[in-house]
C-alpha cells in the first residue's frame, strides 16, 4: 500500500482500520476503502514529496513504527526510525516530519558505513551504558535463564541497587574506583551495615561483569574491539574490603549470633516449650518442631504442601510431604538442586496430628492464618508474572510457581512464635536458622561423615552426584540415619518423645516421674 502520509492518517492506521484500494460498485472507480485486516501487521509506504525513498510505517497490534528501506552495497536494509503510535518500551512517539528527517540522516549513515546505523548506535551505546541500564539488563538476563533467579535473590539485588539510586544515570565508564570505595565505606562503616555493604558491592560487580561479557560477545560477532572492558567495582577486591571467613566467624561470635541449641542444656527446654505452645498456636509450634527435626531452611519448611493436593504432572516442580510413601521432596533448594529424604516415625506422628487439624482441602502444611495472605504465590496475567498491585483488577490470577492456581499463601513469619518459645524455655538467643544448625550438630554427634551430613542437610555433594537419587540400600541407610537423628533430638525432651513415639517404641521416664534407683545388694539369709 502506498499513500501520501499525514500525521492524522498515521494515527488513523490500525489493524481494525486498514486502507486498501478497491473498486466502487456504484461508480466503477478505484477508491480508498477502510476495513479490518487479518494480517498480523502491514506496511504503508509514504509517497509524499518530502518523504525519502523507501520511507514507510509498519502497523501492528500494539504499535505503529516508522522505518526506511535502502539498498546498501547489494544488501536491502530495513532501518528502524522510531515510534509513530502505541507503546514500545520507553520510546517516545515521533512526529511524521521528524521521522522523515531522521530517516534521511539514517540513510546517510548507512551509505557511509555500509551497515544498519542502528547497529552502530548499539556499539556506541555499549560503551555509554548507564548504571541503571546495567542493572536492568542484568536482572533481565537472570530472569531469562533456564533456572530464573529466585525471588529472595531478586529482592537482594533491588536492595543493593537502591544504595546506588543516585547513580542510575551515571555512565559506567565514568565511575571511578575511589567513588566505589567511598560508597562502600559509607554503608559499611558510617552506617555500620557491613553485610549489606558487601552484598551491595558483590551484586554491583556481577551486574557490570554481565554487561562486559555481553559486550565481548557482541564485539566478537561484529569483528570489532569491545568498547566496555573495565569494571570499577573490582577495586573492592583489590583493596580487600570484603571480610574473610575467619573475620566473619569472630564477628558472629562477638555479636552472639549463630547459636545452635545445646543438647545438654537447651534442646530439651525448647522442645518442651514448643509442645506446650502447641495448645495456643499449633501451626507455629508444629513448624518449629518440624523445622528442627528435619533441619530445613525456613522458607523450605514453610512452603511444604500435602502431596495428595499436588497434581502428578506438577510434583517434580513443587515441595511436598507424602504421608503414604513417608517421603519429603524439596524442589529447587538454595543450591538449585532437589532434596529428598524419608520421614521418621516421630515426625510422622506429628504430621498426622497436623493433617487432622488442617482443612480437608488445605494445600499447605502451614497455611496462612489470614485468607488474604499470598505468601509463596505469584500473580500472573497472560502467562507472565506481573505486579498485582497494578494489575489485580485486570483479570490475572494467583498461582504457585509451577502454575497451579491457589488463593491462599503459606505461613509467613515465625519470629513471634520463636521469641515466645525461646523466652518460655529460658534460652538467651536462638534464631530460625539455628534450628538447622542444631540438626547439623546432631548429625556430627552421631558420627556421620561429611558426605552423609551434606546429604541430610540437602547440601551439594561433590563428584557430580545428584541429591535425591538413591539405590534401595542407600535409601534404607538414609531412613536409619533420620530415625537416629530424631531420636537423639527428642530424647532431650522425654515428655515430647513419649507424646510422639510410635506404639512399638518404649516410653522414656519423664522428669515429673520419680526415678527408683536400686539400693545396695542384700545377703541372702539362707546363704548365711
Amino acid at each position: 500500500m502506498k499513500l501520501a502520509l499525514t500525521d492524522a492518517l498515521v494515527q488513523k492506521l490500525s489493524l481494525d482500520n486498514a486502507p486498501r484500494w478497491a473498486e466502487n460498485e456504484e461508480t466503477n472507480e478505484i477508491e480508498l476503502q477502510w476495513g479490518r485486516t487479518d494480517k498480523p501487521n502491514y506496511l504503508v509506504y509514504d509517497t509524499h514529496k518530502l518523504a525519502p525513498p523507501g520511507f514507510a510505517v509498519r502497523v501492528g497490534a500494539r504499535a505503529t513504527v516508522y522505518l526506511v528501506e535502502k539498498m546498501v552495497r547489494g544488501k536491502k536494509l530495513k532501518i528502524d526510525v522510531g515510534l509513530a503510535w502505541g507503546k514500545r518500551g520507553g520510546d517516545a512517539i515521533m512526529s511524521l516530519a521528524k521521522a522523515r528527517a531522521e530517516a534521511l540522516d539514517k540513510i546517510a549513515q548507512a551509505v557511509k558505513h555500509g551497515t544498519n546505523p542502528n547497529r552502530i548506535s548499539e556499539e556506541i551505546e555499549a560503551s555509554e551504558l548507564t548504571f541503571g541500564m546495567v542493572w536492568d539488563r542484568y536482572i533481565a538476563d537472570l530472569k531469562g535463564r533456564a533456572r530464573p533467579i529466585k525471588r529472595n535473590s531478586l529482592d537482594s539485588i533491588n536492595k543493593a541497587r537502591d544504595k546506588f539510586k543516585d547513580w542510575e544515570d551515571r555512565k559506567v565508564r565514568l565511575i571511578i574506583g575511589q567513588e566505589v570505595l567511598d560508597r562502600f565505606d559509607l554503608h559499611a562503616f558510617e552506617k555500620g551495615h557491613k553485610t549489606a555493604a558487601e552484598a551491595m558491592g558483590r551484586w554491583a560487580t556481577a551486574a557490570v561483569n554481565n554487561a562486559i561479557q555481553n559486550e565481548s560477545h557482541n564485539a566478537h560477532a561484529e569483528k570489532r574491539q569491545p568498547s566496555l572492558t573495565y569494571n570499577p567495582f573490582t577495586i573492592l577486591i583489590t583493596k580487600q574490603k570484603y571480610r574473610d571467613h575467619d573475620q566473619l566467624e569472630r564477628e558472629y561470635k562477638a555479636k552472639g549470633v549463630r547459636n545452635p541449641l545445646s543438647f545438654s542444656e537447651s534442646v530439651g527446654p525448647f522442645l518442651e516449650a514448643a509442645w506446650e505452645y502447641r495448645k495456643e498456636n499449633p501451626r507455629a509450634a508444629d513448624f518449629l518442631m518440624i523445622d528442627l527435626l528435619w533441619g530445613l531452611r525456613g522458607d523450605e519448611c514453610r512452603s511444604l504442601k500435602w502431596r495428595s493436593q499436588v497434581p502428578d504432572d506438577k510434583a517434580h516442580m513443587e515441595r511436598w510431604v507424602d504421608l503414604d510413601k513417608k517421603v519429603v521432596f524439596i524442589h529447587d533448594a538454595k543450591n538449585r538442586g532437589d532434596h529428598e529424604f524419608p520421614i521418621g516415625p516421630f515426625a510422622m506422628t506429628l504430621l498426622k496430628l497436623r493433617r487432622s487439624e488442617c482443612r480437608k482441602d488445605a494445600l499447605w502444611l502451614f497455611e496462612a492464618k489470614m485468607p488474604g495472605s499470598k505468601k509463596g504465590l505469584i500473580y500472573v496475567k497472560g502467562g507472565k508474572e506481573v505486579d498485582h498491585r497494578e494489575e489485580e483488577n485486570a483479570g490475572g490470577k494467583w498461582v504457585l510457581p509451577s502454575g497451579i492456581p491457589c488463593e491462599v499463601g503459606h505461613y509467613g513469619d515465625p519470629s513471634v512464635a520463636m521469641d515466645t518459645v525461646r523466652e518460655r524455655a529460658g534460652i538467651k538467643a536462638v534464631r530460625g536458622h539455628d534450628l538447622r544448625r542444631t540438626f547439623g550438630a546432631a548429625c556430627e554427634k552421631l558420627g556421620l561423615v561429611d558426605r552423609q551430613v551434606k546429604r541430610m542437610l540437602g547440601h551439594a555433594v561433590g563428584g557430580g552426584e545428584t541429591l535425591g537419587r538413591y539405590t534401595a540400600p542407600e535409601w534404607k541407610d538414609h531412613i536409619e540415619r533420620m530415625e537416629k537423628i530424631e531420636q537423639l533430638i527428642l530424647k532431650s525432651a522425654p515428655s515430647v518423645y513419649n507424646a510422639l513415639r510410635p506404639s512399638k517404641v518404649a516410653a522414656l521416664p519423664e522428669k515429673t516421674e520419680p526415678v527408683i534407683k536400686p539400693g545396695p545388694a542384700r545377703k541372702s539369709r539362707k546363704a548365711a
